[in-house]
């Protein structure tokens, strides 16, 4: 990817906006009822999601990036990998970076894992089998936090109904087997290859390197790096990892490694050393996943990769993602059209919408527009007075979402349709 020049004298504001999972996220380390995430914003339109997982990352630097009203990678130390990512993306931003991929533009899916969260066992065979009924050909499981004999059981039902030639199954144990006692560890390992997985991610915690050589080497079952990655910002030093542990995979996320150019670089030290790798998403928004997802589609990777996890929330952030039978499809190219001018449907265009456009209403459409897109509070309206004294009402997004939904279905409303808006 090109150089990203710094750019200087710019509005700058932080917007807090918890991600909130739909049900309790469980894994071996935590139970996760919300996600902290921090939007970086320009008043021309430019954002940037700050993606934070508790005790990963921290926060406090995105204030200092508002004051210094600059966007500037070099200025970012590459201890906050997320807050790299946020101004990474926004200059891309004002680049113009484009992918020009098949996925990018719209003509093909990308093929991705369905996710099952830490449960009981009725609960989790319960979401690989509505995983499945939803196209989805490759499961991915969390383990590490159940009794071990539990999760053996609960594998052994999943591969009765979904044998190993048509279906295939990850699991993440996110550092929960010991490292101290590999014996234990690769007779556990020896356990799950039984039920014919194509790895586990992370058996053991980051930074013990020469154990997790020894799995590596030792394992039935290849292993893929993971948390093992972050944290690891010289180049020499991310060859000397792989060099040394020399997985069967790593594991690549960009908010958690420093942007798009340093996932890069660890899949330049990948190709050379012959290490397959996939990307995923660390919980990021539809902001940070397109980002994520179009660069995914330029590489040579694993054709499976981690990034259908927008559908975890209740209030993920309108965008152009779409998963239809275990692919994820960028719905992009919608645009804002008047008389002979368009501008993309997104907050950028919203405001060059506003700068160009002359006519009143116009501009009120563009103003709407802005602040769907840059604001994440309630749609407040006024009533018109033809029934009595006009007064304000409020509507949620959620409800304004569901209201459009409903307009669309009831009037059989199309993508392709023309419809006359009234002024």
């Amino acid at each position: 990817m090109q150089t990203l020049e710094a750019i200087h004298g710019l509005n700058l504001r932080v917007v807090n906006r918890p991600l909130i999972f739909k049900k309790p996220a469980k894994t071996s380390r935590d139970i996760l009822t919300e996600k902290p995430c921090f939007y970086l914003k320009s008043d021309c339109g430019l954002i940037g999601e700050c993606s934070l997982i508790p005790g990963l990352s921290a926060h406090e630097f995105l204030n200092s990036i508002v004051e210094s009203r600059s966007l500037d990678l070099n200025a970012i130390p590459k201890s906050l990998p997320s807050v790299r990512f946020a101004v990474e993306m926004m200059l891309m931003q004002h680049h113009g970076v484009e992918f020009n991929t098949g996925f990018s533009l719209g003509h093909e899916g990308l093929e991705i894992n369905g996710l099952v969260w830490m449960s009981d066992k009725e609960d989790m065979l319960s979401q690989v089998h509505s995983l499945v009924k939803r196209g989805f050909k490759t499961i991915k499981l969390k383990i590490g936090a159940l009794d071990f004999e539990e999760e053996l059981d609960i594998l052994e039902s999943i591969r009765k109904d979904y044998p190993a030639e048509e279906f295939t199954i990850r699991v993440d144990a996110n550092g929960a087997f010991s490292h101290t006692d590999l014996s234990t560890t690769l007779s556990k390992l020896e356990a799950l290859s039984r039920f014919d997985l194509h790895s586990i991610e992370q058996p053991i915690k980051q930074g013990n390197i020469k154990a997790m050589a020894e799995l590596c080497e030792k394992s039935p079952i290849a292993i893929a790096l993971d948390e093992e990655l972050i944290g690891i910002h010289d180049g020499a030093e991310k060859r000397d990892l792989i060099e040394a542990i020399k997985p069967a995979y790593i594991i690549l996320k960009p908010s958690l490694l420093g942007g798009i150019n340093e996932s890069n670089i660890w899949v330049g030290i990948a190709d050379e050393l012959g290490i397959a790798y996939w990307s995923t998403s660390a919980l990021e928004s539809n902001v940070g996943l397109e980002v994520i997802a179009n660069w995914t589609s330029t590489l040579n990777s694993e054709k499976v990769s981690g990034l259908g996890t927008g559908s975890l929330y209740t209030n993920n952030t309108f965008g152009s993602l779409e998963i239809v039978n275990g692919r994820i499809w960028n719905r992009a190219g919608g645009s804002i059209q008047i008389k002979d001018q368009s501008w993309p449907l997104n907050s950028k265009g919203a405001h060059s919408m506003k700068n160009d456009c002359k006519e009143k209403w116009s501009k009120d459409i563009a103003d709407f527009l802005i602040e769907w897109f840059d604001s994440d509070d309630d749609i407040i309206c006024q009533t018109s007075g033809s029934t009595g004294t006009p007064k304000s009402v409020t509507h949620s997004r959620n409800h304004v979402i569901a209201s459009a939904l409903d307009t669309n279905k009831f009037f059989n409303i199309t993508s392709s349709s023309t419809v006359l808006q009234a002024i």
